[in-house]
């Protein structure tokens, strides 16, 4: 198993001229891989931002992956037709819109609004990720193209979704990828975190083999 950190976070490069766009993560994460000679074909594991990372992989070079796992994705896209998912998309861009334009409430340890933010973004956040916090935050969880690539992905995919995350809701999920059989969806009592209980989960599920 390799975990790497994405680029811009925890031990990993910290470009500042880097667009920190979902093309960018994932070009990193590949390279990694291949420098750290991680052969192919790739079981991918990502949970919040990281399952759009693992997606644009695996759309983009479905012969390097053989299955992708996805924890928790944070699915902000317009469709008008799913109204809730629509107020709630719009209550969380305003307030990322909001810690944007304040980044000291966002690096202020112990603030409640640190605490929301963690939940959402999945992000431990200090003064050197400022940077790359804020264009991931605009360029690949707000500006994102999981929803289209998920509709056609063709590779195995399950995705996980916790009763009690308020990130994701399960009715969304649903109904946005009823029509891939690719795509097989799994309901927990989890939250949008990672917990000692879902590690266990997901170690799980990633030994589990598909149904013949």
């Amino acid at each position: 198993m390799f975990a790497p950190d994405l680029l811009g976070f925890g031990r990993s490069p910290k470009p500042g001229d880097a667009s920190y766009d979902v093309e960018t993560h994932m070009q990193a994460v590949v390279a990694t891989l291949r420098r750290s000679r991680v052969k192919p074909p790739y079981t991918l594991v990502g949970h919040s931002m990281g399952c759009l990372v693992a997606v644009h992989l695996a759309a983009r070079y479905p012969r390097l992956v053989d299955r992708v796992i996805l924890f928790e994705p944070p699915l902000f896209v317009d469709i008008p037709e799913f109204r809730t998912h629509q107020k709630r998309r719009a209550q969380y861009f305003k307030f990322f819109e909001y810690i944007i334009e304040r980044p000291e409430l966002a690096l202020a340890q112990g603030r409640a609004v640190l605490r929301t933010l963690r939940k959402i973004s999945g992000f431990a956040l200090s003064q050197d990720m400022w940077t790359s916090f804020e264009r991931s935050l605009r360029n690949t969880i707000m500006n994102q193209q999981a929803y289209r690539e998920l509709h056609d992905i063709s590779v195995r995919t399950d995705i996980v979704h916790g009763r009690f995350d308020f990130v994701v809701t399960r009715a969304d999920v649903k109904e946005m990828f009823t029509k891939n059989k690719n795509i097989q969806l799994h309901i927990t009592n989890r939250f949008h975190g990672i917990s000692p209980l879902s590690a266990r989960y997901l170690a799980r599920l990633i030994m589990r083999q598909p149904a013949e």
